[in-house]
């Protein structure tokens, strides 16, 4: 991935975040990682990936 898509994978997640209505902390809470993971998402300084923590879906999650 480049770093313009990580961007812009960062600006979607944030975007969807903030339609749902929920903090980063929320959010984190529900896909099951720590917080700071979603603001780097958002920056666009990591990614999510099929094999991260964020991987299983708990029952939180699913009700997003």
């Amino acid at each position: 991935m480049t770093p313009d898509e990580a961007r812009s994978l960062g600006r979607a997640i944030r975007a969807v975040r903030l339609e749902c209505g929920l903090s980063q902390l929320k959010l984190a809470v529900a896909v099951g990682v720590k917080s700071p993971w979603i603001s780097a998402w958002e920056r666009g300084q990591s990614k999510p990936t099929a094999h991260g923590p964020a991987a299983t879906p708990r029952p939180a999650a699913r009700r997003i």
